[in-house]
């Protein structure tokens, strides 16, 4: 497991963390926003909350929060990323992006182009938050949660700041919230839960479950890994501070509950 932060994502996140968006795939976080305001005043004093404005009233589904995400994906690092600030999203060549293959589905996408739009002109006020480094023993910290959730082994671990409630998981890698110094609203003990409910959603994606299944079903399946790693009670904490559904198993479908108990006979967890 690598263990890096994602300053092009942290930016993106940032923007989005103001976005009170519906449906599943909402990052609103009220906490980062806090934080975030009382270093660098209201987002509606600047460009800020005009964009956040025009993001809420079209990310009305959760499908297309999903889509316009993928912004955060293309670059890796803020030098490269700023070079195309002063285009828009669609004239930026292929060859100046870290992740061309995510373009296709983000060109003439006007969710897309705004949000871009609006990154770009908060850049220069998301470089006056604090810088962030990683503590010391957190990438230990997350391979400890390999017990309840063994997939978490072969992903790299990104840290996105603000993405401390709502982890993102896609191909070889996991983004989390930075907890500690970087962010002193964020609980460390929450980032590793979300880490390995993130690594437990990806466990299930071959069960090919609707999405309220798919997120369902992960929830019960590290409730029980917890249970059984005399990690409950931590667990039920992180569980506490989320809209879940519940961790029982009876409360899943059928289909939900024949992938939980497949994935409980593959890796189930020793108690320490």
């Amino acid at each position: 497991m690598r263990l890096a932060t994602r300053p092009f994502a942290d930016l993106v996140f940032h923007v989005l963390a103001h976005v009170p968006a519906r449906g599943a795939a909402n990052v609103h976080d009220r906490g980062y926003v806090a934080w975030s305001e009382s270093l660098l005043g209201p987002a509606s004093a600047r460009e800020l909350g005009e964009g956040v404005d025009a993001l809420a009233r079209a990310l009305t589904s959760h499908e297309a929060s999903v889509r316009v995400q993928r912004l955060a994906w293309l670059f890796e690092g803020l030098e490269r990323a700023s070079q195309g600030f002063a285009r828009a999203l669609s004239e930026i060549p292929e060859r100046d992006i870290d992740r061309p293959e995510l373009l296709a589905g983000l060109r003439g996408d006007p969710l897309a182009e705004t949000l871009f739009c609006t990154v770009a002109l908060e850049a220069s006020w998301h470089a006056r938050l604090p810088p962030f480094e990683l503590e010391p023993g957190l990438a230990d910290a997350f391979e400890t949660r390999r017990i309840v959730a063994p997939e978490l082994a072969r992903f790299d671990v990104g840290i996105v700041r603000s993405l401390v409630r709502r982890g993102r998981v896609f191909e070889g890698e996991i983004w989390v919230g930075a907890p500690g110094d970087a962010a002193p609203w964020a609980d460390r003990e929450l980032v590793l839960w979300q880490a390995a409910h993130e690594a437990t959603v990806a466990e299930l994606a071959p069960a090919r479950l609707p999405f309220e299944e798919h997120e369902h079903a992960a929830v019960v399946l590290l409730h029980e890994r917890a249970a059984r790693a005399r990690e409950g009670k931590s667990h039920a904490r992180w569980l506490a501070t989320l809209n879940a559904p519940s961790p029982r198993r009876d409360a899943l479908t059928r289909g939900a509950r024949s992938a939980v108990d497949a994935a409980m006979e593959r890796a189930t967890p020793e108690p320490p």
